[in-house]
């Protein structure tokens, strides 16, 4: 018979055995049953320069949580949530056998559950791995507990419960709840609002403020009663919260900039991102858009476009200021869609032109008919004007001029020198650069237009736009400083039409601006800038249909004009001219010095400004215009009256005529024309010389001319026309308006559809022309 062991033995024996199987089958069920813990994605808030919320988006489950941590909750929250909760948070290992004991006898006595006996880390383990109220579930509760008491210190497992606890709806987190029912962030709860938000996760949509305010109330005043009870509070602090009234408050979500928000959070999935947006300007131009466009047809828009030059950063950015309205696309980002700039690219071909010497300020640019094949280029008011300045041609937006500058650059280069700077053309598909695009036959985005016109304020470099800290602005330098001082202070002279030309902007000089309208009146645009700010306009139709009668000058301007009007000042003035630029005075034909023209070729005089003194002479209408030597020389008969060559007898005296394009000869006066200037041919010359063809002649049409009709209601009047002299084809046009191609002597009818004076103008092809003017009268 074995001697017995020694109770003591048996006892240590069964101990580590006991120790040993808990063991094992701790890491057995760890192992079937891992700890999962919930990703610490939250709400993304984007905010603006100064870190206030232009938008909060919810997580990928549609939960709004925003995550926060200890130290940053009101003191007073923790002290209401622990003592209600679980006042022995920090001593329990997870479970606290006496509250289940406690809470199993008081639900036996009821006959129903009325306590849980659950820890605060037990309800952090139903939040993390829900299950149901059974007796297997609540064992499931318990081995989580442990789980989390495991791996996670006390103040993780706390910070766990703030930011998942349920609070109603989609939200979560004490954090969210706080800004969703209060107002105002966690870190600022009063004693009346912390006892709230510690009860309400017992029974979040029972309880609910917004919904049930008088029950919640009720269930708040007991959490304080407990305080009092426990002497944690004292009475008069109690009594204080009590008076504190639960009122259901619901504030609206800030949303601002909601289509950059958009676009940023796609490409940034942190839990702040912050933008170089003014919270306060966005909002109060973002309420300007939206009043505007109501007024204006259906299905129509605008975005706007705000940097400062400073820091080249987006201050304020309008995507669609109908934002959420389908009747006009709202949902359309119309800073990014590809448009048709209209006139808007016009400053920088006259910026590149100054720079590679081919215009000066005051060059005389020709605005009369051209045909380049099938492209007959017009103007926006339907005319021609004849000679015009370099200056006037831009700020007037004439086209003629602008495509006769665009030619003598080249479309290539013109093209080449935008896309180097940055600026993403867009041609048509199978199409090449071309004339057209000066007159917006090209593709381009409103935000790619801002950046380049920021030129004008950066000494003639483009900066790439930031919205948020990365990536920052990159340079390239597009326009000499000399060209980008000079074109910005020609645009500084715009005058708004109509009852804005009163505008105390204008009179100021503080804002210079190009506007520009797309074919079709599908674009209205309004581009300016000043030391400090570079501002985008545009206004239309986001699915590109026509918006008859409006245009750059009338719709977008307005808009323009009134952000700039609530925008900060510019801290500096103008900058001064560089000291390249020299004011010197040239002459009309030729163009160039005064001091290099003999008295009788200076017709016109003007004072202009000039980039190193360089004062280049008077275009051609064309590239493919006949090279002639501008002053002409001539000989002329001693007396002066008759033109001699080298088939005339007598040699004569040389001498020197400036002549005008013959282009511009219908808008001269009669003394400036070519057969005032050159003398005719000495009879006794033996005329071996090609004469030259007779002139362009209107025949049918006498000056002051009249056509009456009998009320609005009956036909259409129309006159009668023909043309003589000139070469080749006779091409007509009314107010600027093609009417098509005729031989010489072929009768022509022209409607005059609208009562008032209608410009008749005809051109061969050489580029000759004449004009001439009907009125329609109406009783």
């Amino acid at each position: 018979m074995k001697p017995k062991k020694p109770r003591l033995l048996r006892w240590f024996k069964f101990c580590l055995t006991f120790i040993a199987t808990a063991i094992v089958l701790t890491a057995l069920l760890n192992h079937l049953f891992p700890l999962a813990l919930p990703a610490a994605n939250g709400v993304v808030t984007v905010v603006d320069r100064h870190g206030q919320p232009l938008r909060h988006f919810a997580d990928n489950q549609g939960i709004w949580r925003y995550p926060i941590q200890l130290e940053d909750l009101s003191p007073n929250y923790l002290t209401t949530l622990l003592h209600y909760e679980d006042k022995y948070f920090y001593t329990h290992p997870g479970v606290n056998p006496f509250a289940i004991v406690r809470a199993a006898w008081q639900n036996w006595r009821s006959g129903r559950i009325i306590s849980g006996g659950s820890t605060l880390t037990m309800q952090t383990a139903r939040i993390i791995d829900p299950h149901t109220r059974s007796f297997t579930g609540k064992l499931k509760q318990v081995w989580r507990a442990l789980q989390l008491e495991w791996y996670l210190s006390k103040d993780q497992i706390l910070t766990l419960y703030i930011n998942h606890a349920p609070f109603g709806g989609p939200m979560e987190g004490v954090q969210a709840a706080s800004y969703h029912y209060l107002g105002k962030p966690a870190s600022y709860l009063t004693d009346a609002e912390a006892a709230l938000l510690a009860v309400l996760p017992q029974a979040p949509s029972y309880l609910r403020p917004d919904r049930h305010p008088k029950r919640a109330q009720q269930y708040r005043d007991k959490v304080l009663h407990r305080l009092l009870r426990d002497k944690i509070w004292s009475e008069q602090r109690v009594k204080a919260a009590k008076l504190e009234q639960v009122v259901a408050y619901t504030p609206q979500a800030p949303l601002l900039a909601p289509l950059l928000t958009d676009k940023l959070r796609q490409h940034d999935t942190s839990a702040v991102i912050q933008t170089t947006i003014d919270a306060q300007l966005q909002w109060q131009l973002q309420d300007y858009a939206i009043s505007y466009v109501n007024q204006l047809p259906p299905g129509t828009t605008a975005s706007v476009l705000v940097v400062d030059n400073t820091s080249h950063e987006v201050v304020v950015y309008i995507g669609n200021a109908a934002y959420g309205n389908h009747q006009r696309d709202g949902y359309v980002n119309m800073i990014d869609a590809t448009r048709s700039p209209g006139s808007t690219l016009k400053p920088f071909l006259y910026g590149m032109a100054l720079d590679k010497g081919l215009i000066h300020e005051n060059s005389l640019l020709i605005d009369a008919p051209r045909q380049y094949g099938e492209y007959r280029p017009q103007n926006f008011d339907q005319g021609f004007h004849g000679p015009v300045a370099m200056r006037d041609a831009l700020l007037r937006s004439l086209n003629l001029p602008a495509v006769q500058v665009l030619e003598h650059y080249g479309v290539t280069t013109f093209y080449s020198q935008l896309e180097n700077s940055g600026l993403d053309l867009r041609l048509p598909a199978g199409a090449s650069p071309n004339l057209s695009m000066i007159l917006g036959g090209v593709g381009v985005t409103l935000w790619d237009l801002v950046t380049a016109y920021q030129t004008f304020s950066n000494d003639g470099k483009v900066s790439s736009l930031a919205t948020t800290a990365q990536p920052r602005f990159q340079q390239r330098q597009l326009l000499s400083p000399a060209s980008s001082w000079l074109i910005g202070d020609i645009l500084r002279d715009q005058v708004p039409p109509g009852r804005l030309a009163t505008n105390r902007i204008t009179h100021r000089r503080d804002l210079a601006w190009k506007t520009g309208t797309s074919y079709g009146h599908r674009d209205a645009w309004a581009i300016g800038f000043t030391p400090r700010w570079t501002i985008g306009v545009w206004v239309g139709r986001p699915d590109g249909s026509p918006l008859p009668g409006h245009y750059g000058a009338v719709t977008a301007t307005p808009m323009l004009l009134a952000v700039q009007e609530q925008l900060e000042p510019s801290p500096s003035a103008w900058p001064q001219a560089p000291d390249s630029i020299s004011e010197q005075p040239i002459c009309w034909p030729l163009g160039t010095l005064e001091s290099q023209h003999a008295e009788d070729t200076c017709h016109r005089k003007l004072t202009t400004r000039l980039i190193e003194h360089s004062a280049p002479p008077t275009l051609d209408a064309t590239t493919r215009a006949l090279f002639h030597q501008n002053p002409v020389p001539i000989w002329l008969s001693d007396d002066g009256r008759w033109r001699l060559h080298a088939n005339c007898p007598n040699v004569g005296t040389k001498s020197l005529k400036a002549l005008w394009p013959p282009e511009l000869e219908p808008w001269l006066p009669i003394h400036w024309r070519s057969h005032q200037q050159l003398p005719p041919i000495h009879p006794d010359c033996n005329d071996k010389v090609a004469t030259q063809a007779a002139p362009l002649e209107i025949v049918g049409l006498s000056e002051g001319q009249k056509v009456i009709s009998l009320g609005e209601n009956q036909p259409v009047p129309s006159i009668d026309l023909s043309a003589l002299g000139g070469t080749g084809i006779h091409h007509w046009y009314l107010n600027g308006q093609y009417q098509g191609a005729h031989l010489a002597a072929t009768p022509v009818k022209i409607p005059l559809t609208k009562p008032g004076v209608h410009q008749i103008v005809i051109s061969d092809e050489f580029g000759n022309s004449t004009l001439g003017e009907v009125e329609r009268l109406v009783y």
